[in-house]
């Protein structure tokens, strides 16, 4: 084999590299997607869509679109617009841009072919130098180098990350003692992930459409205390438009003069999304990007995906879509999710999402609204915030906190008895919910007709 069996044109696919400039100009909210895999423009075959590439890059960077017409303007600017193909040739790869397929799918065939050329262009300098070789001692050499040549060559094509700190300069980039960023005071803190799940028909739908409309107005979805308003981005996957009218319409009418419209944003998609596919994924980033939300709320999570929702393949690109988002964006996320049915032969349902485990640590606060506006944490909490012990339905608003002791104390017991499976007398009452008996007789009585048609409900045994 000599140099010029490798004089034939390298490997590459303009193809691929014109669908992935025009998708980029397209939607300024895929370019992170195709960055994550070509984080170097020139692993473009054609120099102009290695300098087309690295304006979309420094525009995206800048928080710039990246639509023909900016990418025209700063390629001008650098003054080599005319060597990138002129701005006829920006709006042809524009209008180039598939409108289907995966632009990642094609970033990788890119990255192929540069991963080809390199190793081609490796192999040539290794056969130079063993050609020119003389002597055992120097083909040994020549062999080594030729190894190391090709070793650089994988390396170098590969996706590259910015130099990583050491200890003393992550330290110092970061002041841990700064103060809390609340989007919500004493609740969410910006970046902060929450996931709420509940009985089907329970009313968690309408605590999150009410913790929108609420944080919107510049009132504390808890405490209904005056905070600063938010900007909330609502995005309902399992309603129709007309269901969500029809539940908003009382919170907007109680929420009056003190909700400015455009702090709060709706979109409805009744029939859900798929976040492992590249299109929705950057259609919810575009959305999040124009409206800048300080909480994006949305959901179920099993409308996010197609596909089997147990499964990571399935459910994981889900959770690295929305990590991006509020990474981007800035924002906390609350997300609906449904639970697990019970399983036969037990006493209580599962209070966890129903599908991938990941969902189990992925948020820091997982909480679960029952029936009866009793919350609890299924997941340990990764800061302590105010979380309410129990809500209670009607008021002002559709949900409102409960501050009455004996009323907590009644939910307490009213659990006790669930889990239990079987009539409870006041004894077992307190040695299940740690209540002194005397608590408990006061809270029976209160609630003497509820518990005793509650106690009735299983088993024998004493009231």
């Amino acid at each position: 084999m000599t140099i010029a069996d490798f004089a034939q044109e390298p490997p590459h696919d303009i193809d691929a590299e014109q669908a992935i400039l025009g998708v980029c100009m397209h939607s300024q909210y895929i370019v992170p997607h195709i960055r994550r895999v070509l984080p170097d423009p020139t692993v473009f075959f054609r120099p102009a869509h290695q300098q087309i590439y690295s304006a979309i890059l420094e525009l995206y960077d800048g928080d710039a679109p990246t639509d023909p017409v900016s990418v025209k303007d700063l390629l001008d600017q650098l003054g080599i617009l005319g060597r990138c193909g002129g701005h006829l040739y920006l709006f042809e790869l524009f209008q180039l841009a598939p409108t289907a397929g995966d632009p990642q799918h094609h970033a990788k065939i890119v990255l192929r072919h540069a991963r080809r050329r390199a190793g081609i262009m490796a192999a040539r300098q290794a056969l130079q130098r063993l050609e020119s070789s003389d002597g055992f001692d120097d083909v040994s050499g020549a062999l080594t180098d030729a190894r190391d040549i090709l070793d650089k060559a994988a390396h170098d094509t590969a996706p590259t990350t910015a130099k990583v700190r050491n200890i003393d300069e992550f330290l110092a980039s970061v002041d841990e003692n700064a103060p809390y960023d609340w989007v919500i005071p004493d609740l969410l803190e910006r970046h902060d992930r929450l996931i709420v799940t509940g009985p089907e028909g329970g009313g968690k739908s309408t605590w999150l459409r009410q913790i929108g409309v609420m944080a919107a107005a510049g009132l504390h979805p808890i405490t209904g205390e005056v905070i600063d308003p938010v900007r909330v981005l609502s995005v309902d996957l399992e309603n129709s438009e007309l269901q969500s009218a029809r539940a908003l319409r009382p919170l907007r009418v109680q929420a009056g003069d003190l909700l400015k419209p455009d702090q709060l944003h709706i979109e409805v998609r009744m029939a859900g999304i798929d976040l492992t596919q590249a299109e929705d994924r950057a259609w919810l980033a575009q959305i999040a990007m124009e409206t800048r939300p300080d909480v994006l709320i949305t959901g179920p999570i099993y409308k996010m995906a197609s596909g089997d929702p147990t499964e990571e393949k399935s459910a994981k690109p889900v959770a690295m879509a929305l990590d991006a988002i509020r990474e981007r964006v800035g924002c906390a996320l609350v997300l609906e999710a449904h639970a697990p049915k019970k399983p036969s032969g037990t006493t209580k349902r599962p209070r966890e999402p129903y599908g991938w485990s990941g969902w189990l640590r992925w948020p820091e606060f997982g909480v679960w609204l029952d029936e009866d506006g009793s919350i609890e944490h299924w997941r340990g909490q990764r800061d302590k915030r105010k979380w309410p012990a129990a809500l209670a339905r009607g008021g002002a608003w559709p949900w409102s906190p409960v501050s009455d002791e004996i009323e907590l104390k009644w939910i307490q017991i009213k659990k006790a008895r669930e889990l239990a499976g079987k009539k409870m007398a006041q004894r077992d009452v307190s040695a299940a919910t740690g209540i002194p008996r005397s608590t408990v007789q006061r809270v029976l009585n209160r609630y003497h007709y509820e518990w005793v048609a509650l106690n009735e409900q299983a088993g024998d045994g004493d009231e």
